[in-house]
């Protein structure tokens, strides 16, 4: 837990020296340190609800009535299982709505007009793909050479690829995942910078599930 939660006070786990004249470049580094932090202080959260579930007391039932497929909003539910429940979330902004775990949350995007997912073990941003974005896998490995990545691989999708990327940085490995799709006419972007493989794998699953919302 420590770990997670010192990654979290601080911004400094991708090691390698950022070009000073690509801009692009400068804007992408900012938002995957955001993106580390995001991801380090929701798995320092979890790490603290884990150990009050295993040191709390047992609790009688409880007497409220839960619908099926609900969770008791007084409980903390931190367990694998619950984890991969999914919802439907509404990305109203962008007209989009994906598939996301029980308990997730949408908002605002701290830097652009995105949107910022973040739920259990998933911390995702999508937008409006703007011209700066890459608009194939081979320029994502261009800017990606900034980041000395390993274990680069492409994944072409129906309407669009998903490419993803490792980087060591000095508190431990940085899973990149970045996603290009054109839904409904609209090309979006849809990324996150995660603290585990597992983490990468579930942004990576949202943003494929992400589809036009039919009431727009």
């Amino acid at each position: 837990m420590e770990d997670h939660c010192r990654a979290a006070s601080t911004y400094d786990q991708v090691t390698t020296p950022v070009p000073k004249p690509l801009s692009n470049l400068n804007r992408i580094w900012n938002r995957s340190l955001a993106l580390i932090g995001l991801v380090a202080l929701a798995a320092c959260k979890s790490r603290l609800a884990e150990a009050v579930v295993e040191h709390e007391p047992t609790r009688a039932p409880s007497a409220v009535s839960i619908p099926e497929g609900r969770s008791d909003p007084t409980q903390i539910d931190v367990s694998r299982d619950a984890s991969r429940a999914l919802d439907i979330v509404e990305l109203t902004k962008l007209g989009l709505e994906a598939e996301v775990p029980a308990g997730t949350t949408i908002g605002d995007a701290f830097v652009g007009e995105g949107v910022l997912v973040q739920g259990p073990n998933l911390v995702a941003i999508v937008e409006v793909a703007s011209t700066t974005r890459s608009t194939t896998e081979a320029e994502v490995e261009v800017e990606a050479r900034a980041y000395t990545p390993k274990n680069f691989k492409t994944e072409r999708l129906a309407d669009g690829f998903a490419v993803t990327f490792e980087n060591e940085g000095s508190l431990g490995t940085n899973f990149f995942l970045q996603v290009r799709r054109d839904i409904g006419g609209m090309s979006y972007w849809c990324e996150t910078t995660a603290a585990s493989a597992e983490q990468q794998a579930a942004a990576s699953a949202f943003c494929k599930s992400l589809r036009r919302l039919d009431r727009v």
